[in-house]
């Protein structure tokens, strides 16, 4: 079944754009597969907890301030409801609620403190410049994702 998933090294159309996940700015280039199913078309994407796991990555070290829908993606990807996410920040579930609908902006130690949770849950090692590095990050660069399928799903700098 993997042969039949999108190649690097086969010519692409266009990249795909992972609505799925809950991200409007998000495009695979390849690991993916069109299939037929008893609902219509839809698409199967090779390894897909480690696309997720590339996506959260980036979101938590790379992006700048989160938006609503990207804290929403991390607060699903850590299996957490509003009011669990809302007691370890010390917060009340209707913030956390007005922070993923975009109605309040989430604050930036709430910002920090949520990409740590992810680390933390994630397993993944923090890095020591973690806070310079997200403190420094280009409020400007919200540019759409795009990632590749190579041994390992990754940001692909060029769409």
């Amino acid at each position: 079944m993997a042969d039949n998933f999108c190649k690097l090294n086969q010519p692409l159309t266009k990249p795909y754009p992972y609505s799925e996940c809950g991200l409007k700015d998000v495009y695979i280039l390849n690991g993916y597969q069109t299939i037929n199913t008893p609902y219509g078309e839809g698409v199967a994407v090779e390894d897909e907890d480690e696309l997720l796991h590339a996506i959260s990555m980036h979101l938590v070290l790379r992006r700048p301030l989160l938006s609503g829908d990207e804290l929403r993606f991390l607060r699903n990807r850590l299996e957490m409801t509003q009011p669990e996410l809302a007691k370890l920040l010390r917060a009340d579930a209707q913030t956390i609620a007005r922070w993923e609908k975009g109605q309040t902006k989430i604050p930036g130690a709430a910002d920090g403190l949520i990409r740590m949770i992810y680390l933390v849950w994630s397993d993944e090692e923090i890095p020591d410049d973690f806070l310079e590095g997200v403190t420094s990050l280009d409020i400007a660069d919200s540019q759409p994702m795009t990632l590749k399928k190579k041994e390992h799903w990754e940001v692909s700098r060029a769409a």
